[in-house]
């Protein structure tokens, strides 16, 4: 009895580090990271949500199964009369209310779709939105400070680290 559940116990911290590893190289502060929107000039990178720096204020932790996490990042908005712009192109897929937050969503392509909330819009489903055209305002706090936004990307239906989108990998370069 004591080694299958010291076997149970042993499947689940296994699948659990392998389930968060997309999660384990983000930073996990709260402190903001500040990346520069003339940086991201890249058509293969997102535009920034605002005309100013990408301020993440939460980063993407991704739960195991239905436990708590955060399915995106939390974006600070700067200035405060700025529109909310969409960070790539695609066609609206959903806009109205989740529970108490306005959410628009937006197909890349087949198997990506990327959220924002609170945003308001005039936008309906089925309208085409291009790279940094502007998608409406913050409306609300959600569950963000206010003034803030979220955005989560889902590919094939998983909920997949935003960041990847807005910042280039890594690249480990030779010590000689």
């Amino acid at each position: 009895m004591f080694k299958t559940h010291l076997f149970a116990s042993l499947a689940l911290l296994i699948a659990a580090a392998i389930g968060s590893a997309d999660s384990f190289f983000t930073p996990q502060s709260e402190t903001a990271h500040q990346v520069s929107p003339q940086t991201v000039q890249n058509a293969d990178l997102w535009c920034t949500p605002f005309d100013a720096p990408l301020n993440v204020t939460r980063y993407f932790d991704l739960p195991f199964y239905y436990a708590a996490g955060h399915r995106g990042i939390d974006i600070a908005k700067q200035p405060t009369s700025a529109p909310v712009r969409a960070p790539a192109g695609g066609t609206v897929s959903f806009v109205g209310k989740v529970v108490d937050r306005h959410v628009i969503s937006v197909q890349v392509s087949p198997e990506l779709v990327y959220s924002i909330e609170p945003v308001a819009t005039d936008l309906q489903v089925g309208d085409k939105v291009t790279r940094c055209q502007a998608l409406g305002t913050v409306e609300g706090a959600g569950h963000t400070a206010d003034a803030a936004i979220h955005i989560g990307v889902r590919k094939n239906d998983d909920y997949i680290n935003p960041i990847r989108f807005f910042r280039r990998k890594p690249v480990l370069l030779p010590l000689h």
